[in-house]
Parts: C-alpha cells; structure tokens; sequence
C-alpha cells in the first residue's frame, strides 16, 4: 500500500484521521474512492465537533421544590453542584 503499518494501524484504531495519502492508498488497494474517504472523515470530525459542543453545553433548569428542610436543600446542592436561590 505504500503505507507505514503503524500509520495504517493508528488510522484503523482511530487515533489518526485519514489523511489523503491514506484514503489514496485505501482507493487503490480497496477500489473506494478517495472522495468517499474524505467525505466519511469530514462527516467523523463534524460530528466529534458537535458532540464536544454539546457537552459543553451547560443548561440551566429552573425547578421549584416545596422544601420544609432547607439544610438538606442546601446539602443536596452542595452534593450536585445546583445552584440555589433559597
């Protein structure tokens, strides 16, 4: 293939994107296109992207609970990091 192993391993165990010269190489040996390759590659790091992003994200929920114990609001937002208007 014209492709160090351990590039082509890296690559296959997905901690190296494929490069252009790999999906080349993939293309000859494989007969699957390079576009496709690349496409499937742009569509990976699109969706690691969004995915990061949406993690990131935070939301705030605003919920009301009837408490008659507020030490034990205060002890249960402590325990999950809420944020609390008592």
């Amino acid at each position: 293939m014209g492709i160090k192993a351990s590039v082509l391993s890296e690559t296959i165990n997905g901690k190296r994107p494929i490069s252009i010269h790999v999906a080349a190489a993939l293309e000859k040996v494989l007969g699957i296109p390079v576009e496709l390759w690349m496409n499937l590659q742009n569509q990976y790091n699109i969706d690691t992207a969004n995915l990061t992003a949406r993690e990131n994200r935070k939301e705030t929920v605003y919920v009301t609970i009837p408490v008659t114990d507020r030490n034990l609001l205060r002890e249960l937002a402590h325990k999950f990091g809420w944020a609390c208007m008592l």
